[in-house]
C-alpha cells in the first residue's frame, strides 16, 4: 500500500480542470488547495487559456485512467467542457465522469445536482463513484444541460455577459448581489428595448401554433439563475423537458410576469407543455439569438431542439440537492 492513502483507496487519477478566469474563487488558489486536500488520487491541473482548449480537455480523460474528470467554474464553464465530450469520436460513457465544482458567477447545474463548494463532499462522492447519468438537450447540435430559451431570457444573458468583459466592478457586483442584478439588469432589458420580442411558429410532440413571444424556455429543470422558476417539476433524469411559453406583452406586464416565475408562480396566459423535440421558426426571416447554461449558443432562424436522455455522466449529491 502507497504510504499515506486509506486501504480502500486505489491508486487513481483525477483530472482537475479550473477555468482561470472564473468568477467567484481564485482557479490557481483553489487547484492548490484541492491537491493538500484531496488524497488517494494522483491530481493533474489543466488552466486552460482559450475555450478550444477547454473544449478539448473536455474530451481526453478516459473511465479507465480516470475517477473523475473535475471542471471549476460556472455553467459557462461546463457547458464547453460538455461541448468537447459531445463533438468527440469516444463514447461518452468511456469518458471519466464529469464533477461540475461550482467555481463561478453562476452555477445552476451544480446546485441542481446538490455539489457544493466543499472538498469533503468531492471527496466522498468521488469514493463512493456516486456518478449518475443525465439527460442533455442540444439545439442545432450544441449542447446543454440546464436552462436555455430565446427572448429576454437571450437579450439578458448577452447585456451579462458584455458588461462583465467590459468591467471587473460589474463582475463584483454579480458575484456579490447576483439576483438583485438580475432583477435589475432584466427590468433595464425589457424597458429599453423590443428586439427580444420574436414572431414564431412552435411546433412539438405535444403543441403547434404561431404566435408573438416575449420568452420561450426550454427546461432540464426548474430553475434559472438561481431563483427564477421557468420550470414546473422538470427533472434532468425524466427523458423529457420541460416549455415555458411567455406571449409578446407591453413591458409592464412582462415585468409582473418575471416576479411571478420569481415568486414561483406561472403567469396568467403563459403556455406550458412537455415534449421530447422543439422546433422554433422564425416567421420574419431573423436570426434568432439562443441563451443556455449561462451563454449565448447561436443564433439561427431556425431551431430544432432535441432530448438526449442520460447522454452525460456526473456526480451528483441527493443528500444535498436543493428542494424544488
Amino acid at each position: 500500500m502507497v504510504p499515506g492513502l486509506h486501504p480502500s483507496v486505489s491508486m487513481r487519477r483525477i483530472a482537475l480542470i479550473a477555468n482561470p478566469m472564473a468568477g467567484a474563487l481564485s482557479a490557481p488558489a483553489w487547484v492548490e488547495r484541492a491537491r493538500r486536500e484531496l488524497w488517494g488520487y494522483e491530481i493533474e491541473s489543466f488552466l486552460p487559456s482559450s475555450i478550444e482548449e477547454l473544449q478539448d480537455l473536455g474530451a481526453r480523460f478516459h473511465r479507465k485512467d480516470y475517477a473523475a474528470a473535475l471542471v471549476f467554474g460556472g455553467d459557462g464553464t461546463q457547458n464547453q467542457a460538455l461541448r468537447g465530450r459531445w463533438n468527440a469520436q469516444t463514447s461518452s460513457s468511456d469518458l471519466a465522469p464529469l464533477y461540475p465544482f461550482p467555481g463561478g458567477t453562476a452555477n445552476d447545474l451544480s446546485a441542481e445536482l446538490g455539489l457544493t463548494r466543499s472538498l469533503e463532499q468531492v471527496q466522498r462522492l468521488i469514493d463512493g463513484g456516486q456518478d449518475q447519468a443525465i439527460d442533455v438537450i442540444s439545439v442545432n447540435g450544441v449542447p446543454f444541460t440546464t436552462v436555455a430559451g430565446i427572448g429576454v431570457g437571450a437579450a439578458l444573458t448577452q447585456a451579462i455577459n458584455d458588461t462583465r468583459r467590459e468591467s471587473k466592478v460589474f463582475c463584483g457586483l454579480v458575484r456579490t448581489l447576483r439576483a438583485e442584478i438580475y432583477t435589475a439588469m432584466s427590468a433595464k432589458t425589457i424597458l429599453t428595448s423590443r428586439s427580444f420580442l420574436h414572431d414564431v411558429k412552435i411546433e412539438s410532440d405535444t403543441y403547434s401554433e404561431r404566435l408573438k413571444v416575449a420568452a420561450v424556455f426550454v427546461c432540464n429543470q426548474d430553475r434559472l439563475g438561481g431563483d427564477l422558476k421557468v420550470g414546473e417539476r422538470n427533472s434532468n433524469r425524466d427523458g423529457v423537458f420541460g416549455v415555458l411559453v411567455i406571449p409578446g406583452k407591453n413591458p409592464m406586464a412582462l415585468l409582473k410576469d418575471l416576479a411571478l416565475l420569481k415568486s414561483g408562480r406561472t403567469p396568467s396566459g403563459a403556455i406550458r407543455f412537455s415534449t421530447h423535440r422543439l422546433s422554433i421558426l422564425s416567421q420574419q426571416g431573423r436570426e434568432i439569438p439562443v441563451f443556455g447554461d449561462g451563454e449565448i449558443l447561436l443564433q439561427h432562424e431556425r431551431l430544432h431542439f432535441e432530448m438526449h436522455p442520460r447522454a452525460l455522466s456526473v456526480f451528483s449529491d441527493s443528500r444535498e440537492r436543493r428542494p424544488q
